[in-house]
């Protein structure tokens, strides 16, 4: 089923996520069997209750561009995601779509519903994966008991992660340069890939460049001279989404400061006419 929406004047198409039908024997799934429950505010909640039971988290899978929901819809609780990788836009008053984060396993998403009742973003799928909501409700009854403490507290870290990393894209936008946007692009990725389980040095990127370059505000054609040049300086190595981490060192390095490529003496590489690399200055 496919319903239109209108954001700011446009129309968007908003494909319903899968449900699954956890009571009709297709799913046995339960807040008990999933990987995420150690990083899930629902679980000391969710893990009381039966599936299907009113309030109990709804597990959905979902196909790569499905909308979880849209600018303008209910906020009716949080997402956590199981399994795959989403990112989240908005539309300004002039129509133009701009790429506000990603979210990968163990992550959440949902909490720019929190001011005034309803989401001010869109959030979709980047590929095959699953999601479970976390009712509003499950997450306001029993006021005082152990489990709703534990609740808030685990909401309130994922909350707070959420602003950091907000102020730290909107720092990265308004003092960075390209370059350093573009390296502390990739070890954010990075450090959130490990902590999702993935490997921190190799793992393949869920999103596009166009998404990247949308997300960093920069050209397209910019992040791709950035892929380019990060890896002929021996910092990285791309084969389509597929990256490797060379030299984290180096790459910090330039994230945290402005170099002159000509003169940065490092513990680093140097890329010569060959395309082989040595250690020392370039």
């Amino acid at each position: 089923m496919i319903e239109n929406k209108k954001v700011n004047n446009m129309t968007l198409q908003t494909k319903n996520v899968v449900v699954l039908n956890r009571d009709g024997g297709r799913s046995k799934l339960s807040c008990h069997d999933c990987t995420k429950a150690s990083v899930c505010p629902a679980f000391s909640a969710g893990s009381m209750l039966r599936p299907g039971d009113s309030g109990a988290p709804i597990h959905r899978n979902v196909r790569p561009g499905q909308t979880i929901y849209n600018a303008g819809d209910e906020f009716r609780g949080f997402y956590m995601v199981k399994s795959g990788f989403f990112k989240s836009s908005f539309i300004d008053s002039d129509g133009v779509l701009q790429v506000t984060d990603f979210f990968f396993p163990g992550e959440m998403f949902g909490f720019d519903g929190i001011d005034g009742g309803q989401h001010n973003a869109i959030v979709e799928a980047l590929d095959i994966g699953s999601v479970c909501k976390i009712p509003l409700a499950l997450t306001g009854g029993r006021v005082g008991s152990l489990w709703n403490i534990d609740t808030l507290v685990i909401l309130l870290q994922t909350a707070s992660e959420s602003i950091s990393r907000d102020r730290e894209m909107m720092y990265a936008l308004g003092k960075l340069s390209a370059r350093r946007r573009f390296a502390t692009f990739i070890l954010d990725i990075s450090r959130r890939m490990a902590r999702s389980g993935f490997g921190s040095d190799a793992f393949k990127l869920c999103m596009s460049r166009n998404d990247i370059a949308n997300n960093l505000c920069l050209a397209v054609e910019t992040v791709s001279r950035l892929f380019t040049q990060f890896q002929n300086q021996g910092l990285i190595d791309v084969v389509r989404r597929d990256m490797r981490i060379i030299d984290r060192e180096r790459l910090e390095m330039v994230a945290e400061r402005e170099f002159d490529s000509e003169h940065l003496v490092c513990l680093g590489r140097q890329v010569n006419a060959s395309g082989s690399y040595q250690r020392g200055v370039y």
